[in-house]
């Protein structure tokens, strides 16, 4: 018997068919599905894709599998052996859990699968949507992602062709498709045999695409030359790790694109990126089943992946704050430094009290970043007057978290109320997150707000007071209940119950999940959300209702996300040259630029020093900067800043006051800031010799490189400023072919050193033999791409200027984030 679930989904097929009847297009111009309306319904199944093309696809496989059983079983399936639609919900699969196919499929695909499992000697199949003229292919469909993973489990399927489509592999969400599964394109040369890349990066732990031609079979392979009509088998090895054995269709061959999904190896521990061989051969036999063949050189071609570590978090447990970091070491399995715990082991920690701790007056939302276990953040009487605005959204995926922030003056003296609560909380607080707050004393037991709307499938945030004593039947029990009382929404619109437990005297912030229907029907509706006493005798009688709310829900195809107004950019007032270096080389069309000492109304008001020039000469003047290479201009609001050919300097507050600092240029480029890619620390190779050790990596900054070779950094580095000129080392001296070396940049010959603000180079027999790379020139050309900084002429040389001169710093906007 089909379950009504299914039952239902017929009927609506039926009637969908009818009107395609009347419409006399039917299924001569293909099979229009219906759009998804899973929810509650486990059968995931033909009528249910959410790109009604999708279905043809599926049409092909049956009506070629068809064929290949028994001809009784099969006119029982489809007796006319052209797939009708209107039995497009007898073709299911079963799904136990969400996304967890129990591989049970459901009446005719049953019949069908029993009977290919008992059809000696075939083949997978393909599952073919060429075609279709799809532009990209979702895996984000659930009727989609239980039918392949279905038939691709079974044996059924082996590959998906996406021949005579608008679409190349960039265009294929493969996020989570199965690992092993083939996927064909249109788009190759029609003569390479090999990688599509000598070199290929992805993080640890993920599936990557391996994309790769096969043109035609090489000379030597074992095969008959010219016999081109053959299928073959290859091989793809991931070195040290594992091998994929797949077929090639001689019909896939020409000018096809192939599509490998392979899985990477993961561990929980942070270490350097590595790279790994990986090889395509040609081998005897295509099933798993087959005498693993010792081939595994490459005689095809071969190919370097890098496997990128992702195991280390966004903000190291060593730049935490004392306190936390305290709390979080407390409930490590062992003892290991901190610049070595991972994402892996911050999800130990589940209660972090800092109750009364009035020396977190400075904490932030890093220090609290990817503690997913969360279960308990005691922020009560520690003095608190702000609260970090993204504290939620750094924590993570937590589902069950209370964040106590009782008994803090707040910003106002009166504690932290859902009145002055940071508005991100709200927007990120999600269903099991509670924060426990002040109540405002002027309020009574109730919710915060008279109307609430809300948005489908989104969570709303709901403020709950309880402040009066004299409220009938309030307790500290209560549950949330929400309910159709004529204003339109349908019961599988309404949030569950949630229960709160709520002392007299204090308020909380919570969030109701407010579900999001299949369908997109276009209409916003409404329901009532009750506050109800559910400790009082009698519960079920009646209904001791203590507040009640109407909730506006915003239908999600007529959502449209909030744009808030920028805030106001903050603007210097009056700058005046107070004094000044002109630097330039002559003739030169950009080295020829003003170094100079600044007087400076301050946005919010105030005056300060910006002295570029002091700052210059006494980190090394022109050895350690160059020439300047822009005028003192305004990238970035609320700082003036200068490029140099080695380096950039900022002028902004820091919290302290306002200061004349290097800016981490090499962190543009290698530390994640910018848009960059992070390439961490190096913690290998480590530096034996002599020299002074820097935090929080403990890098060593030493005369002698890694292999003993005499290079002089330390006296460079301590010359021309330490720290304060070149920030942290991020390495040891070292090659950068050096195995474990992860940071590179240009020839990897040189002896490098890489600190956040610099990369020190070793030039050995040169008469300066320490040299800087040109990171100021660098950033300012991948800021202003195309030389678009030739456009600015604060870029362009620049005549003197003199004591006493106004001064207006011009305001150029990068060609992107830098």
């Amino acid at each position: 018997m089909i379950p009504a679930t299914v039952g239902d989904a017929r009927r609506r097929c039926v009637r969908f068919c009818l009107v395609l009847a009347i419409a006399a297009c039917a299924l001569a111009l293909g099979p229009r599905p219906a759009a998804a309306e899973l929810a509650g319904d486990g059968n995931y199944n033909l009528c249910h894709f959410l790109n009604p093309d999708h279905f043809q696809a599926f049409e092909r496989l049956y009506e070629g599998l068809l064929p290949t059983i028994s001809p009784t079983v099969a006119g029982l399936i489809d007796a006319d052996g052209d797939l009708d639609y209107n039995d497009c919900d007898e073709f299911y699969v079963n799904h136990e859990a969400d996304r967890d196919p129990a591989l049970r499929p459901g009446t005719k695909l049953a019949q069908l699968a029993r009977e290919l499992d008992r059809t000696p000697g075939r083949r997978p199949a393909t599952l073919d949507f060429s075609n279709l003229g799809l532009e990209q292919f979702s895996w984000r469909d659930d009727s989609l992602e239980a039918l392949i993973s279905y038939h691709f489990a079974a044996g059924h399927i082996d590959r998906l062709r996406f021949s005579g489509n608008p679409l190349g592999p960039g265009d294929v969400d493969i996020s989570e498709l199965p690992e092993g599964l083939l996927l064909v394109f249109d788009g190759g040369t029609g003569t390479r045999v090999g990688f599509g890349s000598s070199g290929y990066s992805a993080p640890e732990g993920s599936r990557p695409l391996v994309e790769f031609e096969f043109a035609a079979i090489p000379a030597g392979a074992g095969v008959e030359v010219g016999d081109e009509a053959v299928d073959v088998c290859l091989q793809i090895t991931l070195e040290k790790h594992r091998q994929w054995r797949l077929r090639i269709n001689a019909s896939d061959r020409i000018r096809s694109v192939f599509g490998l999904v392979i899985s990477l190896p993961d561990n929980p521990e942070i270490e350097p990126d590595y790279e790994r061989e990986l090889l395509l051969d040609l081998i005897p036999g295509c099933r798993g089943t087959a005498p693993r063949p010792d081939i595994d050189d490459g005689d095809i071609d071969y190919a370097t992946f890098l496997i990128r570590d992702n195991d280390a978090p966004r903000h190291s447990l060593c730049q935490r704050h004392r306190a936390v970091r305290d709390q979080i070491e407390s409930w490590l399995p062992r003892t290991r430094p901190c610049e070595q715990v991972s994402i892996t082991q911050l999800a130990h920690v589940t209660e972090i009290d800092l109750a009364g701790r009035e020396d977190v007056a400075d904490i932030g939302a890093p220090d609290f970043s990817q503690l997913p276990q969360l279960r308990r953040l005691d922020l009560s009487d520690a003095g608190l007057t702000a609260l970090p605005p993204n504290l939620l959204g750094e924590i993570g995926t937590a589902r069950t978290l209370v964040i106590d922030l009782r008994g803090n003056p707040g910003p106002d003296g009166q504690g932290f109320r859902l009145a002055n609560l940071p508005a991100a909380w709200r927007e990120q607080i999600v269903p099991g997150v509670e924060v426990i707050l002040d109540p405002d004393t002027r309020a009574v037991t109730g919710f915060d707000n008279p109307v609430y709307y809300a948005d489908e499938g989104r969570p709303l945030a709901v403020g709950l007071q309880h402040q009066d004593r004299e409220a009938a039947g309030v307790v500290a029990r209560l549950l949330l209940k929400s309910e159709n009382r004529g204003h339109g929404a349908e019961p599988s619109d309404l949030p569950r119950p949630v229960n709160v437990d709520m002392p007299f005297g204090s308020a909380r912030l919570i969030a109701v999940d407010v579900p999001e229907e299949r369908v997109s029907d276009g209409d916003d509706e409404a329901f009532v959300l009750l506050m109800i006493d559910r400790s009082t005798p009698g519960f079920g009688r009646f209904t001791p209702i203590i507040d009640f709310v109407t909730v506006r829900i915003t239908d999600a195809a007529n959502y449209v996300a909030p744009t808030p107004p920028p805030p106001p950019e903050p603007v210097f007032g009056k700058i005046t040259v107070l004094d000044n270096l002109h630097l330039a080389v002559s003739g030169h069309d950009v080295l020829a630029h003003n170094v100079q000492v600044l007087s400076v109304e301050l946005p919010g008001g105030g005056t300060a020093v910006a002295d570029f020039r002091a700052h210059f000469e006494s980190t090394g003047a022109l050895e350690r900067w160059g020439y300047p290479v822009s005028e003192v201009l305004i990238v970035e609001p609320a700082a003036l800043s200068q490029y140099y050919q080695r380096g950039v300097v900022d002028f902004h507050s820091v919290g302290a006051g306002w200061v004349v600092e290097r800016r981490l240029a090499w962190d543009y480029f290698g530390g994640g800031l910018g848009g960059s890619a992070d390439l961490g620390v190096e913690y290998a190779p480590t530096n034996p010799h002599p020299g002074q050790v820097f935090g929080p990596w403990d890098r060593r900054v030493s005369n002698l490189a890694v292999d003993g070779t005499v290079t002089g950094f330390a006296d460079f580095f301590d010359r021309l400023g330490g720290v304060q000129s070149f920030g942290l080392p991020k390495t040891e001296a070292r090659f950068d072919r050096q195995p474990g070396a992860a940071l590179a940049i240009g020839d990897p010959g040189f002896i490098r050193q890489y600190f956040q603000a610099a990369v020190f180079e070793f030039h050995p027999g040169a008469s300066d033999p320490v040299r800087l790379q040109l990171l100021g020139d660098d950033l300012r050309d991948d800021q202003f791409p195309n030389q678009s900084w030739r456009n600015q002429p604060a870029f362009l040389a620049s005549v003197p200027l003199a004591g006493g001169d106004p001064y207006r710093p011009a305001r150029v906007r990068p060609g992107r984030a830098g």
